[in-house]
């Protein structure tokens, strides 16, 4: 008797920390010394441990890799032979045991055994076996997974573009299973051949650098307390309080015109989405997880339930059809995930939605909200695109202003960690110094932030070029900045209230990012090669960078009781200089990665998002026990 797709039946999963996942064949590169090629030193795995005493971690610890054909002994398959394969698959049983798969693969990522455990479910023991054969294990961790979250996107989206006119109403078959199972591992083989440059090739430092940074930015991921309280604060509350900035964009006006719902109305839907379909429910069993019935026909929303399902949700023709004007070249194959981030739920023929994979939810709860954002201010012409731009930089830079006051709260003397905002200074105030300043006496923390992120040419085609502009906005041109004003209060040509240049005998310049960071040695390479002379004085401690996620943490330590200069010299005087900061927490300082201290505010403005959400689809509820 055979088992729908929908039916399998996997172990519990556990949440694990997130890495870098790349194809096979470039984790071999990276690996591997050829003879005849150099490689960057930091791209050379040894074959030992982390936590060896005198063996340096460098930023290619923390990659691994998937399996792919050629490890399973099998030819490679090309993008035909996978179109091919596709062609001949039932649309939504395999969409559906694919989404569910990647649902499993979310919360396994780094678990090799985990994976092959949910394997040994489809009853497929040759590939079972094939798989303990080739899975290396190395210091009693493997090190390959069998399952690659852009693997089974590319698998989604090739499924969406050319796979069989089939509903769940025909029955699926053992079959079917078994192909979609070799559809995966051909859309392994197809995306792998994106980047067989790297394989094959004499990439540059610059090629390298490219390629590290779309493939930590396409697997990074976030804390949802963190990722969604920020994006509330971003959209919500904030807008509100700069209403009199001089570039204030009316967003929540954009989104009640644009997609019938407000910023907070989003989040409710949103919320109620993800909870319904069971994507995060560590005790629910795969077939009971992902499909939902469309909400919101009664209640507070019942009105706007055809504005949710546009935007929340499309029929597979939509996607066809966007991934189509995206184009049908390896790179966009490989890397480009868009309209899947934009409506996370696949409309199915009986009525049902079908939640794509947990990524979707997630980036459309977080960092959606800023593309949604985006793709309104363009409907109202370049000038309002610009406006936005600065608004939103505004907003980041409020948002980190306030998190550090968060932390360095209530009445403080003079050199006690006193928080203040940017002050103008030079003739007629033209100048301003730091977006943040924390006066702790004889140290002054100063700290730029900027809100650009990779564009689409950086995350998907990998263009150096394009890179090198985006790490101009990013960082470089905020090191000039940060070098300029680090000068101006030395030499008492800039003013911070109650800071006496002749006492501070050291400067920390951090620089915050709003996009992800990821961190390499290549990437310092570039930094250190930009650094101004003025953060070179004497008195200027080393360049510390972040995105925001980091800042968050670092604040964390400091609301735990750290000083914050002490933290700063720790991970700047050590291995970890050149690395992201919840590694050098995470293996430094033995903190653990889902438990690692955060500013206080934010679980309050979790619990706030919750109250959001029960007075959008509860307001009778609320109403009757405001308390």
């Amino acid at each position: 008797m055979h088992r729908s797709p929908h039916q399998i039946i996997v172990p519990r999963w556990r949440e694990l920390a997130s890495g870098l996942v790349v194809p096979s064949s470039v984790a071999d590169r990276i690996e591997t010394r050829r003879a005849g090629i150099a490689l960057p030193p930091e791209l050379e795995l040894s074959p030992a441990p982390v936590a060896v005493v005198e063996q340096l971690p460098t930023s290619a610890d923390q990659m691994g890799g998937a399996i792919n054909e050629e490890e399973l002994g099998l030819p490679s398959t090309d993008l035909d032979g996978l179109i091919e394969g596709a062609r001949a698959l039932p649309f939504e049983h395999t969409f559906l045991l694919v989404a569910r798969i990647a649902a499993e693969v979310w919360h396994m990522r780094e678990d090799a055994e985990r994976q092959l455990a949910l394997v040994r479910t489809f009853d497929m023991p040759d590939l079972v076996a094939r798989l303990e054969e080739v899975l290396p294990v190395r210091d009693g961790r493997a090190q390959r997974v069998v399952f690659a979250e852009q693997y089974l996107t590319v698998l989604q989206r090739i499924l969406v573009q050319h796979a069989l006119d089939a509903t769940l109403a025909r029955e699926a078959t053992e079959d079917d299973l078994r192909a979609t199972i070799a559809a995966y591992f051909a859309a392994a083989s197809v995306t792998s051949a994106a980047d067989a440059h790297l394989k094959e090739g004499e990439p540059t430092p610059e090629e390298w650098l490219v390629y590290l940074i779309k493939n930590g930015t396409y697997n990074h991921r976030s804390p949802g307390v963190t990722v969604f309280t920020r994006a509330r604060e971003l959209f919500v509350n904030l807008p509100v309080r700069l209403a009199d900035d001089n570039h204030f964009c009316p967003i929540d006006e954009w989104f009640r015109a644009d997609y019938g719902l407000d910023a907070a109305e989003q989040y409710a839907v949103g919320f109620a989405l993800y909870a319904l379909s069971r994507g995060i429910d560590e005790e629910v069993e795969p077939g009971d997880r992902s499909l939902v019935a469309p909400p919101f026909g009664e209640g507070p929303l019942a009105d706007r339930q055809a504005a949710i399902a546009e935007l929340v949700s499309a029929s597979r023709q939509w996607y066809a059809d966007e991934f189509a004007a995206l184009g049908n070249d390896l790179d966009s194959i490989a890397w480009e995930r868009a309209p899947f981030l934009r409506r996370p739920f696949l409309r199915l023929d009986d009525g049902r939605w079908l939640l794509i994979s947990p990524r979707t939810i997630d980036s459309w709860l977080g960092e959606g909200f800023y593309y949604r954002a985006l793709e309104s201010a363009q409907r109202r012409g370049p000038d309002i695109v610009n406006r936005f731009f600065t608004f939103f930089g505004k907003l980041v830079e409020q948002y980190c202003l306030d998190l550090t006051r968060s932390v360095f709260e209530g009445e403080r003397p003079i050199g006690g960690g006193r928080v203040h905002g940017e002050q103008r200074y030079g003739r007629r105030g033209g100048k301003r110094t730091s977006d943040v300043a924390i006066d702790l006496g004889t140290d002054l923390v100063v700290i730029e932030v900027v809100a650009a992120r990779f564009a689409t040419d950086v995350r998907v085609y990998g263009n150096p070029e394009v890179l090198s502009a985006a790490l101009e906005r990013m960082i470089f041109k905020k090191l000039g900045q940060l070098g300029r004003v680090t000068a101006a209060v030395l030499a008492g040509d800039a003013t911070i209230p109650d800071v006496d240049p002749a006492r501070i005998e050291r400067v920390w310049p951090i620089v915050v990012t709003g996009g992800d960071l990821i961190h390499t040695e290549l990437l310092w390479d570039r930094i250190d090669a930009e650094l101004p002379a003025e953060l070179q004085d004497g008195r200027v401690q080393p360049l510390t960078v972040i995105d925001v996620e980091d800042f968050e943490l670092l604040l964390g330590l400091v609301s735990e009781g750290r000083h914050l200069p002490d933290v700063l010299a720790q991970k700047a005087g050590g291995a970890y200089r050149r690395l992201g900061l919840s590694r050098f927490m995470h293996e430094e300082l033995h903190m653990s990665l889902p438990l690692m201290q955060r500013p206080p505010v934010l679980e309050e403005r979790w619990e706030g998002l919750g109250r959001e959400m029960t007075r959008v689809l509860f307001p009778d509820e609320v109403e009757a026990n405001p308390d």
